[in-house]
């Protein structure tokens, strides 16, 4: 066991009861973590004290890896960063699990024990202090190269590279408060500095106020430059940035309340879309600008808010096997495979002010794809170091300034000026006539359904059949005999109808007949007068035979009331034919009408069609911003 002298630093060796000193290593860096040495606390029931630390440092901050000492004598692990922890525990290694490091990147899938899972984090740490007990040596700039993988139902895999042959470690992520941790047993601290001193920018004297323990860098908004931010000191400027034209919505220090919950504004990042285009300058055409604001809350962490051309997300990070599973991503939030790809492109950070978890400065590339699922959207955002995938839900302007003049105690003063609302459609945009759309969708098959069905029933209850029938020869002359023909009298006994006239003519072919039809009330003297051409013509070409036309034609008359009735008809034939033409004549009181239920169903689809057109238009309007209509790249 090894072991680092709290006052001298110096790390020993305990051979028995002899010590052998490995030398030195530099005191730890106050980071602002919630654990220390001594504590107790419990994880899955199971008892453990924090043993000892390694404090390392990566390109963008510090982490620490926490020993931990279980009361069944199990060693463990407990991994802290960027608010985030992780409990694993070393398995033995199968031969051949573990890849080579150079052959793995970020968001790569990688099967372990026959179970999916991908790269969330690739990264070779160094070793800046230690602490406490540790089961190995550790000296300053020791190196550790590592993956960490995320896999189904929360489970989280590393292979440490700093052994030979590497060294597995399994385990989840877990929720600091979980761990109910006991500072009663804690070792006693050194008398450090106070990391959240005021502090003031390296090149014109701004103030520096610290927010989150997490600091990496900081961007002063007065003058453009970056800093280096470490144990909550600003150590140097590695950049300078001008301010953009124009300047974000937020101001840093703005507090918004969200979810009951007061969370400060204190970063503030500019981004630009591009994507590979042959035909652009360089080969990258691009895009739109949009701010990315980082948000703090003491003991919830950290939020974004992003704004784009108007439209604004409440964004936070997802474990990647829910944001990958068929579990939901978030309370309330669709299930994962129920969201659509929407676009694929890289995001360059072009300018930042605030404080940031990591070192972040201009030009920093990631590969980002949105899926979308309104008010709901799903971003992997990966870069060659790491992938992360975040969930946002969507939030109107109105909310926004709610948010921010309750948080910050502006409610009426008008003192928050956020962007004009959106004249274009965002990705995620919640569709404000799909409801609407959906109650008609189900409305329409109702109006369908009645209006087919008061057809039938009106079709049956109303009284009808044939009431009047007439045999006739039609010949070529004009003589009354062979030319005009009277059906009835008949009597019509409903209230108020109409009668049909059924015209047919047995053989005719090759021929026509014309008829012209006058229908009297023979009590009021009104007419009502219709005429129909009745033809039927057939033949052989190159293509066989043929026929057009047909024997059978018919009149209708609408509004008769009750009363007695007369049908007179005057025919006109081709002069050129000999033979007389049998016409038989049937007149049908009360005759349904295709006419009037096709006209019925398109004054009742009205409503329903264009509530359905509206929103199909939205979402069409939606996805001409897209580079994919649908489906999923995963």
């Amino acid at each position: 066991m090894f072991a680092i002298c709290g006052y001298c630093q110096a790390m020993v060796l305990r051979k028995g009861a002899d010590l052998e000193n490995l030398g030195k290593i530099s005191e730890i860096m106050e980071d602002g973590s919630p654990i220390r040495l001594g504590m107790g606390g419990k994880f899955k029931g199971r008892d453990f004290q924090v043993a000892g630390r390694i404090q390392l440092r990566w390109s963008d901050g510090i982490w620490n890896e926490w020993y931990l000492l279980y009361a069944d004598g199990t060693p463990g692990w407990l991994g802290e960063g960027s608010g985030m922890f992780f409990a694993t525990f070393q398995r033995d290694v199968p031969a051949g699990i573990v890849p080579a490091f150079d052959s793995l990147v970020a968001g790569q899938e990688v099967t372990v024990s026959g179970k999916p899972f991908s790269v969330s984090w690739k990264e070779t740490s160094r070793c800046v202090s230690g602490e406490g007990e540790l089961p190995f040596a550790v000296a300053e700039g020791w190196e550790s190269p590592s993956i960490d993988l995320i896999g189904p139902d929360g489970a989280f895999v590393t292979f440490d590279y700093s052994d030979d042959p590497p060294s597995l470690y399994v385990g989840e992520e877990v929720k600091i408060e979980s761990l109910a941790l006991d500072a009663s047993t804690a070792v006693p601290e050194k008398v450090r500095k106070v990391a959240a001193e005021s502090l003031s920018c390296l090149s014109c004297g701004a103030p520096y106020n610290p927010h989150g323990k997490d600091a990496a860098s900081w961007g002063c908004p007065t003058c453009g430059a970056v800093h280096e931010v470490l144990a909550g000191k600003l150590q140097k400027i590695y950049e300078n940035l001008k301010p953009p034209g124009i300047l974000p919505g937020l101001e840093l220090g703005m507090v918004g309340r969200f979810e009951e919950i007061d969370w400060t504004v204190v970063g503030i990042q500019r981004r630009n879309s591009t994507w590979q285009d042959s035909n652009a300058q360089g080969g990258w055409a691009t895009g739109s600008d949009w701010d990315e604001y980082l948000l703090w809350n003491e003991q919830n962490g950290y939020r974004w808010l992003v704004e784009s051309d108007g439209h604004w997300s409440w964004i936070r990070t997802v474990p990647a096997n829910l944001a990958k599973g068929q579990t939901a991503v978030l309370p309330g939030a669709p299930k994962r495979s129920e969201f659509k790809h929407f676009s694929s492109y890289h995001a360059v950070t072009t300018w930042v002010a605030g404080e940031f978890y990591w070192r972040v400065k201009a030009g920093d590339r990631n590969a980002i794809v949105d899926h979308v699922s309104p008010p709901w959207v799903l971003t992997r955002e990966t870069d060659d170091r790491e992938s992360v995938w975040s969930a946002g839900l969507y939030m109107d302007r109105a909310q926004i300034l709610s948010a921010f003049e309750r948080g910050s105690n502006l409610v009426g003063k008008g003192k928050i000026k956020l962007p004009p609302p959106p004249n274009t459609i965002g990705a995620n945009q919640p569709n404000p006539y799909a409801a609407q759309s959906k109650a008609m969708r189900g409305l329409l098959w109702k109006f369908l359904v009645a209006a087919i069905f008061l057809h039938i029933l009106l079709t049956a209850i109303l009284p009808s059949g044939v009431v009047a029938t007439g045999d006739f020869l039609v010949g070529t002359d004009t003589s009354a005999a062979t030319s005009r023909f009277a059906v009835g009298p008949f009597k019509f006994e409903s209230g108020r109808g109409n009668v049909e006239v059924i015209l047919e003519a047995n053989g005719l072919d090759n021929d026509w007949v014309a008829v012209d039809a006058v229908l009297t009330d023979r009590a009021t003297g009104r007419t009502w007068s219709g005429g129909k051409e009745i033809s039927r013509y057939s033949g052989y070409d190159s293509d066989g035979s043929w026929t057009e036309g047909s024997r059978e034609a018919t009149l209708r008359f609408d509004g008769l009331e009750k009363g007695e009735y007369l049908l007179e008809l005057e025919t006109g034939r081709d002069p050129s034919k000999t033979a007389l033409q049998p016409l038989s004549v049937k007149v049908r009181r009360n005759a349904s009408s295709m006419s009037w239920l096709l006209l019925a169903l398109l004054v009742v689809c009205v409503v329903p069609v264009l509530a359905i057109w509206r929103s199909m238009g939205f979402e069409t309007r939606r996805w001409a911003e897209s580079d994919s209509a649908s489906g999923d790249d995963e």
